[in-house]
This record gives C-alpha cells, sequence and structure tokens, in this order.
C-alpha cells in the first residue's frame, strides 16, 4: 500500500460532500471529488480534483474510474452524492423517480462493486452518508425516504460481508443540516 492517501468522494462541489472533502485535504487526501456540476464549486485546492461525472447515468459512471489515475491507490469512498423531490408519490414522474433510484441506490451499489477489490487491497473504508429520512415515515418524501432506507440496509449488508477482509463500512445517518440540498 502506497503512503498516497486517495479518497473518492461523490456529491462533492457543495454541502456535505464538499465539507467532507475539505477535511479530508487538510488531513493530507488525495481527494477526488464527483459533482454533477463542477463550475458551481469555489473551492480550489491542489489535493482535490472536481470531476464532472453525472452518477445516474449509467455510462458517466461506467467511465469514472478510469477518469482517476490513482485509482488503484483509493483506500476511502464516501457515498454523499443526492437529490430529492419531496412531492406524493403520484406526482412523481417516472424520470425523476429513475434519477432518484440510479443516483441513490444504483450508482453507490455499482461504484461500490467496481471498488471492492481495490478497497480490500488498500484495507479501505467506506462510508455512506444516509440520512434520517431512510428511519422516519415522510409524507412527502416518500420514494426518497424508501432509497435511503434501502441504502442502510446495503451499508449494514456490506459491513458484515467486508469486515473479514479488513474493509470498514460506516453508515452516518444526518438529520436535516444547514445545506441548500432542501431549497432545490
Amino acid at each position: 500500500m502506497s503512503s498516497l492517501k486517495v479518497a473518492l468522494v461523490t456529491g462533492a462541489s457543495r454541502g456535505i460532500g464538499l465539507s467532507i472533502s475539505q477535511m479530508l485535504v487538510s488531513l493530507g487526501y488525495k481527494v477526488y471529488g464527483i459533482s454533477r456540476n463542477p463550475e458551481n464549486c469555489n473551492y480550489k485546492n491542489e489535493l482535490f480534483h472536481l470531476i464532472a461525472c453525472d452518477l445516474s447515468n449509467a455510462k458517466h459512471l461506467d467511465q469514472l474510474l478510469d477518469r482517476i489515475p490513482e485509482k488503484k491507490e483509493i483506500s476511502l469512498l464516501i457515498h454523499n452524492a443526492g437529490v430529492a423531490y419531496f412531492s406524493p408519490v403520484e406526482e412523481l414522474s417516472s424520470e425523476k423517480i429513475r434519477e432518484l433510484v440510479n443516483l441513490h441506490i444504483t450508482a453507490p451499489m455499482l461504484l461500490t462493486s467496481q471498488l471492492t477489490r481495490i478497497l480490500k487491497q488498500n484495507q479501505g473504508r467506506i462510508v455512506f452518508i444516509g440520512s434520517v429520512a431512510g428511519k422516519e415515515i415522510s409524507p412527502w418524501g416518500n420514494v426518497y425516504a424508501s432509497l435511503k432506507a434501502g441504502i442502510h440496509h446495503f451499508a449494514r449488508e456490506l459491513f458484515a460481508e467486508l469486515r473479514k477482509f479488513g474493509v470498514k463500512v460506516h453508515l452516518i445517518i444526518p438529520d436535516i443540516t444547514k445545506t441548500d440540498f432542501y431549497n432545490r
């Protein structure tokens, strides 16, 4: 294992993901931050590299790791990307539901699958940023809350699967945070 510490953070251009990225940079990590709109991020640091990628797009996701020169050095994967549409399920279009499923379930599962061998070699860590919505009844966020509950369960199952290989899996379940997430 190299002395270079490399992290991959999804949803890294603002909010929780940007704060996590800044903290990791301060700890000496080279951070590859994934963002749908990296041009909206004002944070600059030689250890922080934003990559434009729409994780809800299967083609973008399949090509993502080829864009990271130090992918074999990744020892920390943080699943933070998210979007929410708060309305009754009958008012959500099929397109919005697919976007939510792809971003909150499919992308974390596929990215984890693609990086598991590397994380085993590097005795790495996987962190899932969940939501209290995945534990509580939400009358206007049914789909979002259900998907968060699903990723909570995936994280717990992954913990049981990977612990014997030295890979640590963490699930963080924040309550509502003071970011622009709920204002979009």
